[in-house]
This record gives structure tokens, sequence and C-alpha cells, in this order.
């Protein structure tokens, strides 16, 4: 074997960035006992509540909470969005709502009674006749326009829910690590998801949420419409629950259990679990 003996500048400045070295480590090693492990520009960005509106379950109540200031970092995906591949990155935390088919059937024909809403321009014309005209929505011949509304909108419900609970539209539902509130107890679940958030490292400003829930009284933008045992009987039951029966039982019961007076029958019932 043969060896060279290296010059003294290269010892020299060998030495000295081993030194260089030594001095940069042990100033990162201080930094990491200081503040602990170091982070990504990922990892260190705030937590930011991503909210998810879908149509008339109680969207804009919580549109308006937001707004309100009581969470401090967040982003509202409009009506008719789907989720987007960011939303699900290790910063973000995702909220949305829903509201059983039967109610949300109901509502949606109410508002577009009211010559209300993107559902109404598009198939009013299509639909002849399927819009109540009674102040109160609720007569004899209201319920026959009702249901010809449902006849021809059963599975608008379904299309809704995957249109805005699917990945960049693909219709592929994303349900795991979401956050859902439920309009039927709207208030009571979106503070079960504000704590979940907060506990996951969100801002809440709990003073500005229970002062906007004393303003209001509750739900402002509540469509007026009849109960739904009003509109429904056996008939128009089954052609709903037919219409939306595999996604009801893949994906609402699933995230609100038996919440639904109108699903629960010995067909559909199901535990919480």
């Amino acid at each position: 074997a043969i060896f060279f003996e290296a010059p003294y500048w290269i010892h020299s400045s060998m030495a000295n960035l081993t030194l260089h070295f030594l001095f940069v480590g042990a100033c990162v090693g201080i930094w990491i006992g200081t503040h602990g492990t170091l982070k990504t520009n990922e990892e260190s960005e705030p937590l930011q509540l991503v909210f998810n509106h879908f149509p008339k379950a109680g969207g804009g109540e919580i549109r308006e909470m937001l707004q309100a200031g009581v969470v401090e970092n967040y982003r509202v995906r409009a009506e008719f969005s789907s989720w987007k591949e960011e939303d699900f990155q290790p910063n973000k935390f995702r909220m949305t709502t829903i509201r059983d088919p039967f109610s949300y059937l109901v509502s949606l024909w109410a508002f577009g009674s009211g010559g209300k809403g993107g559902y109404f321009r598009e198939n009013s014309t299509k639909c002849i006749d399927c819009y109540g005209t009674s102040s109160g929505l609720n007569s004899k011949e209201d319920k026959q326009r009702f249901r010809r509304f449902v006849e021809f909108s059963a599975s608008t419900w379904s299309h809704r829910v995957r249109q805005t609970n699917a990945l960049n539209g693909t219709g592929t539902l994303q349900l795991n690590n979401i956050c859902f509130a439920n309009q039927v107890n709207l208030f009571d679940d979106v503070k079960k998801c504000l704590t979940e958030f907060e506990a996951e490292g969100g801002k809440v400003h709990w003073d500005l949420y229970e002062k906007h829930i004393s303003q209001t009284g509750g739900l402002i933008h509540k469509t007026s419409h009849p109960e739904c045992s009003h509109m429904y009987d056996d008939v128009l039951r089954k052609i709903v629950k037919d219409s939306n029966s595999n996604l009801m039982q893949e994906f609402f019961f699933k995230v609100c259990g038996t919440r639904c007076e109108m699903c629960v029958d010995s067909d559909y019932t199901r535990s919480d679990e």
C-alpha cells in the first residue's frame, strides 16, 4: 500500500472545519433543548379549520359564526364544492354539516317554493307544478305538489352528499377525519367539533362563540316549512329510502347514528357504533 502525507495546510483546514461543525452542532443542540424538536414549515403552520358548506343543512349559520371571529384560522369551501387534497394536510381540521334526506327534501322544496335557489332555477321548468303556493305550504294541493317534487328529486340528497364529501369531485367519499355537524343538533355538534379543533391545537374564541349564539338565538337562516311527518306518507317515504338507500347505510348512519326520526324503522334502525 502506498500512503501520501498531506501538506500542512490541509491538516489545518480540516481542523478548522471540524471545529466549525462542532460549534454548529452545539448551537443546534442548545436550540432543540430550549424549543423542542425541529419542525418542517408544514408542521409549524398553525392548525386551520376548513369548513365545507353542504347546502340546506345549517351551513349559513356556521359561516356567520366563523366570520364573527370564533375561529382564528379558517377557510370556507363554497356550496357545491368538494374536498381538496390540500384539505387533508396535517395542519388542517375538516368540518362540514349533514342532514337526513327526508327533511332535506322538504327544506329544498320549501326554499324553491319561494322562488329561491339554484336547484329551483335549474329544474322549475322540468318539474311542472312541483312547488308549493299556499302561505303555509301545507294545503292539500301543496302536498300533491311536494309528492311530484319528491318523485322528480328523490336522489338529489345522495348526489349532493357525494358532491360535497368527495375528494376533488371524484365521487369517492371521504369519511375519515372529518367532523360532521348534524343539522338536527347543529350547535351541540358544532361545539363538539370546535372542542376537537382546539384539542388538536386550533384557536377558538369561546367568548365570541357564546356571544354569537346568544345574539342569534338559534337558526336564523332556517327555511320555514311544514313538519316532515305532515308531508310524507309510507309510499313517499319508500321512494326516498329506495333512492338513497346505499348512501344512507354507507354514510348517514355511520355519521349520525339514528338521529333521524323519519329514518328509523325495522329496515333502517342501526346502533350508533
